[in-house]
């Protein structure tokens, strides 16, 4: 695994269905800007990590899926919403195209 501009940041054999952890390596404490995950000695995925962008658990990337993580200060990652796209708690996907 490679950060974008620190180069190799965890460089390990993880078998299929087994899990890693990560833990931010830069003075701030974080992942850096962008992460890249290799299978293979292949890339496999890019993910950004700047905070711009949302990683929530349940969200794939690659062949990869987010079980659990923390920010730098400490608060837990949400979960990824299914269904309603909205991430509120109603029904609805807030399109305005349900007639009420």
């Amino acid at each position: 695994m490679e950060a974008k501009k620190e180069g190799t940041i965890f460089e390990n054999t993880v078998e299929s269905g087994n899990s890693f952890s990560l833990q931010g390596f830069d003075k701030k404490g974080t992942l850096g800007t962008e992460i890249t995950l290799f299978v293979d000695d292949s890339e496999n995925v890019a993910i950004h990590t700047s905070c711009s962008q949302s990683v929530l658990i349940g969200m794939d990337f690659g062949d990869f899926t987010v079980t659990s993580g923390s920010s730098r200060n400490g608060g837990s990652l949400c979960e990824e919403q299914s269904g309603d796209d909205d991430g509120d708690s109603d029904d609805d996907d807030d399109h305005g195209d349900d007639n009420d």
